[in-house]
C-alpha cells in the first residue's frame, strides 16, 4: 500500500482509517469507507499527477478526515436515520438536521 504523504497527514488520514477498521457493523462500516474514500479523491495524490496539480487540489486549511468518518458513523449507525433514507428522505430530513 502506498504512504501516505505528508501534506495528506494533516488532513488525519491516518487516524480516520484506523477509526474506519474499528468500526464493528459491516453497514456503517462501508458508509464510512464510502465517505472517506470519496474524500481521498481531493486529498491522495492521483495516478500520472504532477505534483503542483496535486498540491492545487488541496484544501488550502487542514480537513479532519476522522472527523468525518465519526460523524458519518454517528449518523449511519442509527437505524431510524437509514430507514427512513431508505423511504426516500434527503440527508437532512431523516438526521433532522433540516430543523435547525
Amino acid at each position: 500500500m502506498m504512504e501516505t504523504p505528508d501534506q495528506a497527514r494533516r488532513h488525519n488520514y491516518e487516524a480516520a482509517k484506523a477509526f474506519a477498521d474499528s468500526v464493528s457493523d459491516p453497514v456503517v462500516a462501508n458508509f464510512v469507507r464510502y465517505a472517506l474514500a470519496q474524500s481521498n479523491l481531493l486529498i491522495l495524490p492521483r495516478a500520472r499527477e504532477e505534483t503542483s496539480e496535486w498540491l492545487s487540489r488541496l484544501p488550502v486549511a487542514p480537513f479532519d478526515l476522522e472527523f468525518l468518518a465519526r460523524v458519518v458513523w454517528g449518523m449511519f449507525s442509527k437505524p431510524k436515520i437509514v430507514e427512513a433514507l431508505l423511504k426516500g428522505a434527503t440527508l437532512d430530513e431523516a438526521s433532522g438536521w433540516d430543523a435547525l
